[in-house]
Formats: structure tokens, C-alpha cells, sequence
């Protein structure tokens, strides 16, 4: 017998049943973050249209700010080079000088946009400029330094970079260093474009406060009765019994959408090879042979289409009895004892059964 023409109405309806149920029941997540992604997109570009005009009416914090929130958006050297030039303009040249870099060190791709390459051009230049402008401190500690913390403008200062020259904006800074129990001192700094000073707090002046005596404790009335004991309260037993329930059924839920994933993907592979084998047999007339083939690949497709189907619906619902169950069980502030929690999956789905 010849076999040509239409494959028959059996394997069209399966295939139609396995699309319709896969696209009620297949994970929506890519589709949202390709939808997610323009969304960035388009708001990234237009945070960055604000910062840009912040930038010209002068508005430094506004403009690093609106494009920090463009640049967690969407990555752009266009975005840092706008940032780093506010942080200039604003005095913050040391902050300004790191992101300069972020841009310079960049690898952009061959294909990167010319605004891209261009952005890294000008802040190569606008780093060498910037570079002799920043200033630079030095501190010492004369005296007894042991146990001093040292800040600069209320910023910590490592204790690798007292006695060294660290780099600063221009301007007034407050130095300040203490150690516990003593008093702290003081000193004020002001830096002009490049300049570099050196600094030293005499730690030999500060003043430690002695320990106060220790005092007895008072002896207790003989006529006032001592009151009961305090209950010491009961440590937290961690997870409750409905939380460990709600995190197998989840387990047990990723599992089995895995298993889904798999499954559908497989589904794909034996209707390629069964279309493929017909399109090779048809126009010279399919043997039985090759007929018995393309069957058994269809019913394969089917087959692995269904489970698929059902490992992700059945995933889905445990992995959503489980969240249900740990966020119910958060509630419980004694759990109940005797927890017997049993996943199930089936083919119209799954769930967990047990008492609580």
C-alpha cells in the first residue's frame, strides 16, 4: 500500500490536545521577562532622559541618583559616565575617579553601540584631567595609639591606611580618633585641588575614665518576701511540623516539574524525527515499514508530550501547597505534634495528604 497525502486526523488531534494543554499549563516565566526586559528597558531610558536634564540644571544628587536606578535597570557606560561627572561636579572626585574606571576597564563588544564606545573614550580623557585634582591626607597617631579608631568626616578609617597618604576630596574634613573609655580628639583639614597634608593626633592627651568602684549588693528584707522565681522562656523549636510538611511538597514539586521540562523536551525531539522520516518517504510513497515507524514516533511524541504535561501541572501544584503550607505553618506559634504529611502526584495533579 501507498502511503501519501494527509498523516491522518489521529496524530493532528494529539498534537492539538499537547499544544493546548501545554500552553494552560507550561511555566509563564519567560514570556514575563521578555516582557519585564522591554519594560527595563524603555524605563531605564527614560530615568536617564530625566538625569540628563537634572545634569544641566545643575541637580548632582538628582542626577546620580536617577541614573543609578537607570544603570540597575539596564547597563550602559553611557549611564556611568553621566554618574561620574555629577559625582565630579558635586566634589565627590574620589567616587568620581572609580567610576571613571568601571567605564575605562570595560571590554564592550566589537558590535557595541558607537555611544558606548564613545562614552569610554571621553572617560578616558576626563580621568586623566580628573587624576591631579584629587587631594590626599595623611594621619598619625603620636602617643599611645593602642585601641584607636580613626574616622574621616564620620567614615571609619581602616587601620591600614593610618600613617599612609589615602586619597581625598578637596575641601574641609573632620578627623577624628578615640578609643574606648577616653575622650575623643579632634582635628579639622582643609584641601585645596592636589594638595597633600600631613596630619597627627596626639592620642597622650586623652583622658581615660577609671572603672567606678564595685558596691555591694543590698542585703534583702527579712519581713518582704522574695518573689517566685522567673519561668525561663522556652528556646524556639525552629521550624514548625506544617513548615517542613510545606518544604518536601516543594521538593517533591521541583522534582516533578523537572521531570516535566524533560518530558516535554522529548516530546519535541520524536515529532521532529517522525515529520522528518515523512517528509522523506512521502513523495515516493511511505513503505509499512516506515508507516509502523512514523506511528511508533508520533505515539512516542504523545506519550512524552501527556507526562510532561502532567509533571508540570502536578510540580506546580505541589511546589504551590508547599509555599502555602511553610507560610501557614510561620503562623502557629505552638506547633501540634503528630505531624504526618504524604505527597501525592496523579494525573490530574498533586498535593500533600495527612493530619496536623
Amino acid at each position: 500500500m501507498t502511503f501519501v497525502g494527509n498523516r491522518g486526523p489521529e496524530p493532528r488531534r494529539r498534537l492539538k490536545t499537547f499544544l493546548a494543554a501545554a500552553v494552560l499549563t507550561l511555566p509563564l516565566w519567560s514570556a514575563t521577562a521578555f516582557a519585564q526586559s522591554d519594560q527595563d528597558r524603555a524605563a531605564a531610558r527614560s530615568l536617564a532622559t530625566q538625569g540628563s536634564e537634572s545634569y544641566k540644571a545643575g541637580k548632582y544628587d538628582e542626577t546620580i541618583d536617577l541614573l543609578s536606578r537607570a544603570e540597575a535597570l539596564m547597563h550602559a557606560p553611557t549611564h556611568l559616565l553621566l554618574i561620574a561627572r555629577a559625582q565630579v561636579a558635586s566634589g565627590k572626585l574620589v567616587v568620581g575617579k572609580e567610576t571613571y574606571l568601571k567605564i575605562t576597564r570595560e571590554q564592550l563588544a566589537g558590535d557595541a553601540p558607537p555611544a558606548f564606545k564613545q562614552a569610554q573614550t571621553d572617560a578616558t580623557k576626563e580621568l586623566a584631567a580628573l587624576e591631579p585634582r584629587i587631594a590626599a591626607v595623611r594621619i598619625t597617631l603620636g602617643g599611645d595609639a593602642a585601641g584607636v579608631d580613626v574616622s574621616i568626616d564620620g567614615k571609619p578609617l581602616s587601620s591600614a591606611l593610618v600613617g599612609v597618604f589615602t586619597p581625598a576630596d578637596p575641601g574641609k574634613h573632620k578627623i577624628s580618633a578615640s578609643r574606648k573609655g577616653g575622650k575623643p580628639v579632634d582635628k579639622e583639614v582643609t584641601l585645596a585641588d592636589g594638595e597633600k597634608k600631613e596630619l597627627t593626633l596626639d592620642m597622650g592627651t586623652l583622658a581615660t575614665t577609671a572603672p567606678p568602684p564595685p558596691t555591694e549588693p543590698p542585703k534583702p528584707d527579712p519581713a518582704v518576701p522574695e518573689p517566685p522565681p522567673e519561668t525561663p522562656a522556652k528556646a524556639d523549636d525552629g521550624l514548625t511540623g506544617m513548615q517542613i510538611g510545606g518544604l518536601v511538597a516543594a521538593g517533591v514539586g521541583v522534582a516533578g516539574a523537572a521531570v516535566g521540562v524533560v518530558f516535554v523536551l522529548g516530546r519535541g525531539t520524536a515529532q521532529s524525527d517522525g515529520d522528518a522520516l515523512f517528509d522523506e518517504c512521502n513523495p515516493r510513497g511511505c513503505t509499512a515499514t516506515e508507516q509502523a515507524d512514523i506511528q511508533a514516533f508520533d505515539d512516542d511524541a504523545a506519550s512524552k508530550g501527556t507526562i510532561g504535561v502532567i509533571g508540570l501541572a502536578a510540580g506546580g501544584a505541589l511546589i504551590a501547597t508547599g509555599a502555602t503550607l511553610f507560610f501557614l505553618g510561620a503562623r502557629d506559634d505552638k506547633p501540634k505534634t503528630g505531624l504526618q504529611v504524604t505527597p501525592w502526584v496523579g494525573p490530574q495533579g498533586g498535593g500533600l495528604s495527612g493530619t496536623f
